[in-house]
């Protein structure tokens, strides 16, 4: 059993199977990372480099770990891993813990050429997005990841205006527990 949370690896793991099971007729409804370096990039890396870098393989779709710090048009459909709440609780005095992390799971689209088309993408990557977030009820990639669920209460359609476009957006709450252990027990 792990000895520490593993955040990060929980989200990369979440990214790396929304990357590879999210797919709507065979491919996934996410738009391509750039391959080119970007100026805005530490290093002037591109985006796939800064973005994309997973143990678990090379992510190349627009699916983010958090919000890009600038909003990133270029990219007409993306997915956000957005961490939030945690509740951390012990599981008795042999030292084992338990964390439970929200992660806001947000899918968007730019609505500005066809909007109905583009709505029938979303619902239809939002329907296999239910039964990928729900599908995963033990992460295998990230060890200490003992169940995830998707919160409904907390999940719908939205539309949002950002930098003048219109946006066609998802949010799914995905809940996900993490279980460690801390070497010699809780100290009283």
């Amino acid at each position: 059993m792990a000895s520490a949370p593993q955040t990060w690896k929980s989200l990369q793991a979440a990214q790396w199977i929304i990357q590879n099971e999210v797919l709507v007729g065979g491919v996934t409804p996410f738009s391509l990372f750039g391959t080119i370096g970007n100026g805005n990039n530490p290093g002037n890396v591109s985006d796939q480099v800064r973005f994309g870098t997973n143990p678990f393989g090379s992510v190349t779709s627009a699916i983010y770990i958090g919000v890009p710090k600038d909003w990133q048009t270029l990219y007409g459909s993306q997915c956000h891993l957005v961490p939030s709440n945690e509740v951390e609780y012990r599981r008795g005095a042999g030292g084992k813990i338990w964390l439970e992390q929200y992660t806001h799971t947000r899918i968007y689209m730019k609505a500005d050429v066809d909007y109905y088309a583009t709505m029938q993408t979303l619902i239809n990557a939002v329907d296999v997005a239910h039964t990928i977030l729900m599908r995963h009820a033990e992460d295998p990639n990230a060890p200490t990841v003992q169940a995830t669920k998707l919160d409904r209460a907390h999940s719908g359609y939205l539309y949002e205006d950002v930098l003048g476009l219109g946006w066609l957006g998802w949010q799914g709450v995905w809940y996900r527990k993490q279980e460690y252990f801390i070497a010699g027990g809780i100290v009283p």
